[in-house]
């Protein structure tokens, strides 16, 4: 059999699903058709949006989102609240804050302090920050005014305030694939500046005892990242360098042993 499309004009229509069976679409409904297309066009985009959303998420995030929100769109930090206990006004009233010059011994501080009959404990609080606890609110005073204590180590030094609060953290970074002509120690502080504050340079890295990596400390912003790979312009040659983070823990006992308050 063969059919002609002149007498049927099935050139003129178009099949389209709706709802589970085929409508045949005639030409009239040309308007509707083209608001129909707007209006899914605009839903497409609505749930492209959605999903650029959601492919930054994990699962547990995504499910956790949902169900304390009821929407995936949430970009606003939740606020959480506590109505618990505070440290007391008399705990901070005893507390010196100071900022070093350089991350270095302060051991040198400490002991003029015993020596003059002080009582006190001295804390790491991130960066180039130093707490000093004081048994009584005098003593604190009179650290903090007596420069000769503390002017050759620290930049300053006042009483903690209650909004103290640690905004970065210390690492070991470890620097692979150094060209030997590039052995130097300003140039392993470069590095450390791409991503925070270079601290320290490990001293097998410092006398060249280890040639398959640098090694160095450097302070980080909390919610900061290190890169893995960083590209290097020297001169006219280009080559890359590789940043592994070191695991190693810079805890209390290892700020204490280099401050020399540990030998």
């Amino acid at each position: 059999m063969r059919v002609k499309l002149a007498e049927y004009g099935w050139h003129n229509r178009r099949a389209v699903g709706h709802g589970g069976y085929v409508r045949r679409e005639s030409s009239n409904e040309g308007i509707s058709r083209e608001t129909g297309r707007e209006g899914l066009r605009r839903t497409e985009q609505r749930t492209e949006q959605r999903t650029r959303v959601q492919e930054n998420r994990s699962y547990v995030e995504a499910l956790s989102g949902n169900l304390e929100t009821g929407s995936f769109d949430d970009k606003e930090p939740r606020c959480m609240k506590w109505e618990g206990s505070h440290l007391t006004a008399g705990w901070f009233s005893k507390t010196a804050l100071g900022v070093l010059k350089q991350f270095l011994d302060i051991s040198t501080v400490n002991q003029r302090l015993l020596f003059r009959g002080f009582s006190f404990s001295s804390q790491f609080l991130g960066d180039k920050n130093i707490i000093w606890q004081f048994d009584e609110e005098s003593d604190c005073i009179g650290f903090i005014k007596n420069r000769f204590f503390w002017d050759d180590c620290f930049v300053s030094i006042e009483l903690c305030t209650q909004e103290a609060v640690a905004r970065s953290r210390l690492m070991w970074i470890e620097v692979h694939v150094v060209p030997l002509r590039c052995w130097h120690d300003s140039f392993f502080m470069s590095v450390g500046r791409r991503m925070g504050i270079p601290l320290l340079i490990e001293e097998d890295t410092r006398k060249k005892s280890k040639l398959d990596r640098g090694r160095l400390l450097i302070s980080i912003p909390i919610d900061s990242k290190c890169p893995k790979k960083i590209k290097v312009q020297d001169r006219s040659r280009l080559f890359e360098i590789s940043i592994v983070v070191d695991e190693t823990p810079v805890d209390q006992i290892w700020i204490n042993r280099l401050q020399g308050e540990l030998k």
